[in-house]
């Protein structure tokens, strides 16, 4: 079709080929009962540029549904628009190096898809400078093996995606330009070699489920939490934060937040303030902070406290607010004790050189 229009109150139409739209679909009553677009085994293809390929009249479940449909395939040739609005499964791709910006608050009921060919550039969703809220109820991927690739530019937006974030890489590899964004992750994090860029972002990790595994992928957070009491994560590769590493809650009959004796590289805090963090082998360089109000697992791990003022509140003397080795070894350091300090092992103190 050129254009569509579905707005009869009440009306359900039901897919039974693939549905493709050349320039615009406008679906949804302007009052009475809601229009619903089904058929779960089809999916509608939209094809405008430079506008709204999709006009929805009133909002998702009093207008318009079309969550019944298999996916909806943005397949533009130019810079594009993406109206706010509830979907099923996105994909967004291109033939270049296009942008589709969001236009109001987006919920995607599945997967969302970003991706295009890299020979040309990458496909980019665009969240705007009026920093919509982009909310997948489902996994986030960035390009699909093998590349092509795609990359997500969040603003300030508030992202939440309840299954997995995936950035593949390959070909230049995908990317995540988080900006000042804020995000709640309920699955895995998998960077594969692609390119996450925190600048001033907050990462949370709010499964409820143990079992989920972070690859950081050579890429950092700035801000990193974990927050659930009934949550497990595992780092897969270091990791380095260059602001606060905090978890206000984990699992605790498992391993919490297990660093499975990885290398993490703190630039502030290192705040346990609740649940555990289990360090095996792991070095933890922090330029921060300590405070540990929660469980740490010290194994046969060393922390290193690099910063010139440090805060270094243990919790008390248990067994879970030791350390194995420590290491105060920063010339000019103060470090103040707000707690008992325990050392399992080592405890390797002054500068070599300098004050």
């Amino acid at each position: 079709f050129y254009n569509l229009q579905l707005t009869t109150a009440g009306q359900t139409v039901t897919l039974t080929n693939r549905l493709a739209i050349q320039n615009v679909l406008t679906i949804g009553s302007t009052s009475g009962s809601k229009v619903t677009l089904t058929g779960s085994s089809y999916s509608l293809y939209l094809y405008k540029n430079t506008t709204a390929p999709i006009v929805f009249n009133r909002t998702h479940d009093v207008g318009y549904d079309i969550t019944g449909i298999n996916s909806v395939y943005l397949q533009h040739t130019a810079d594009s628009v993406l109206p706010g609005g509830t979907y099923p499964n996105i994909y967004v791709t291109s033939s270049g190096a296009y942008t589709t910006t969001m236009a109001g608050d987006v919920t995607v009921g599945g997967t969302l898809y970003i991706f295009g060919n890299p020979a040309v550039g990458l496909t980019t969703l665009d969240t705007s400078s009026s920093n919509y809220a982009l909310t997948v109820n489902g996994s986030l991927y960035l390009g699909i093996p093998p590349p092509p690739n795609g990359k997500l530019k969040a603003n300030d937006s508030t992202i939440i995606v309840t299954g997995d974030v995936t950035i593949y890489g390959g070909f230049g590899g995908s990317e995540i330009d988080a900006d000042t964004s804020n995000w709640t992750v309920g699955g895995n994090w998998y960077n594969f070699s692609g390119t996450f860029t925190a600048d001033t972002s907050t990462v949370t990790f709010n499964s409820g489920s143990t079992g989920k595994t972070i690859y950081s992928g050579g890429s950092s957070f700035y801000n990193i939490i974990f927050n659930n009491a009934s949550g497990g994560w595992t780092l897969q590769e270091a990791m380095t934060v260059t602001n606060d590493f905090t978890v206000t809650n984990s699992d605790t009959t498992g391993s919490g937040v297990d660093l499975n004796g990885k290398a993490v590289n703190v630039t502030n805090d290192f705040s346990i303030n609740g649940g555990e963090v289990t360090a095996g082998a792991s070095t933890i360089t922090i330029g921060g902070n300590w405070t540990n109000s929660g469980t740490f697992t010290y194994d046969t791990s060393t922390v290193i406290l690099t910063g010139a003022s440090v805060a270094l509140d243990t919790g008390g003397n248990a067994t879970t607010k030791r350390f194995y080795n420590l290491q105060l070894t920063t010339a000019g350091q103060t470090v103040t004790i707000a707690n008992r300090l325990a050392i399992q092992n080592v405890l390797t103190i002054g500068s070599t050189s300098g004050s």
